[in-house]
C-alpha cells in the first residue's frame, strides 16, 4: 500500500529524487505548497507534472533550468521566487502561472 504526505506542505532538497514509479505515482498526492531548496539548479522534465495539489511552488535563486513540461497539469499554480530570478523568467513565459516576488 502507498503512503502520501500528510503535511500541507513538501519541501524538496538537494538530494530529493523521485526515483521509482511508486513516488512518481504519489506526485499527484503532493499537498498544497511545494518548497525546492537553496542550491538546486534545475527542475527536469515532468518533475512535478499531474501534481494536481499544488497550489504554490517556492523556488529558489539558485535555479538556473526548468525542464519541459516540468508543471504540466498543475492548474491555478503560483511560483513564489526572487525576482529577477530564473524562476520569475519561466513564470512570466507560462501564461498560466502565477508569479510572486520574495526576498533574496
Amino acid at each position: 500500500k502507498l503512503r502520501t504526505p500528510t503535511a500541507m506542505a513538501v519541501t524538496l532538497k538537494m538530494n530529493t529524487v523521485f526515483k521509482s514509479a511508486a513516488d512518481r505515482m504519489r506526485k499527484k498526492d503532493l499537498k498544497e505548497k511545494i518548497v525546492v531548496g537553496e542550491g538546486i539548479t534545475s527542475i527536469g522534465d515532468f518533475a512535478f507534472a499531474l501534481c494536481v495539489n499544488a497550489k504554490a511552488v517556492d523556488l529558489p535563486d539558485s535555479l538556473t533550468y526548468i525542464g519541459a513540461y516540468a508543471f504540466e497539469g498543475c492548474t491555478g499554480l503560483t511560483i513564489i521566487a526572487p525576482t529577477g530570478s530564473y524562476a520569475e523568467y519561466y513564470a512570466k513565459r507560462k501564461k498560466s502561472i502565477k508569479f510572486v516576488a520574495k526576498e533574496k
